[in-house]
């Protein structure tokens, strides 16, 4: 076992040239083809117990852009998932009566300012950072129910397709 110390740090640094790169015969890169080298970070007893499995290592980055990439990837689903979810969770406590589960804007009269209002609020709402509410209040007959079941479908509909 060694003891780094501030002086063998500096010895480190002093240390002759790094070793010339030498390359594996037949390991290569199955993305982009390149060659693996060896390792010259790891000890040859450390390789020993270990095996010959760690001595030679992709000399390109495409096995850390493809884990990235794959992180990435799984991430987007993820929000998805959440978007979806989230649409689902209103759905589901929802008290609007059966009549209002076909209520759609391609069916709402746009003379009427409250849909207008409405349907910009649930294209508004699908994204991250909508912290505001709508509130809605009115004589019967109004639309307030058509234009409250509007915004979930579309919601929840929005959540279906991703």
């Amino acid at each position: 076992m060694k003891i780094l110390t501030k002086e063998s740090m500096i010895d480190l640094k002093q240390e002759k040239s790094p070793k010339e790169k030498i390359y594996h015969p037949a390991k290569k890169c199955s993305v982009c083809g390149m060659p693996y080298v060896e390792n010259h970070m790891l000890s040859e007893s450390l390789i020993k117990i270990l095996g010959d499995k760690i001595r030679y290592i992709p000399s390109c980055k495409c096995h850390e852009t493809f884990y990235e990439r794959e992180l990435e990837k799984i991430e987007r689903e993820n929000e998805k998932e959440r978007v979806r979810n989230r649409g689902n969770r209103y759905k589901n406590f929802s008290i609007i009566d059966n009549k209002f589960l076909n209520s759609l804007f391609e069916k709402a009269d746009f003379t009427e300012k409250h849909m207008e209002i409405a349907k910009k609020y649930a294209e508004k709402f699908m994204e991250k950072n909508c912290d505001v509410g709508i509130l809605f209040y009115g004589n019967s007959g109004t639309g307030k129910t058509f234009a409250s079941a509007c915004i979930g479908i579309i919601l929840w509909r929005e959540g279906e397709m991703l």
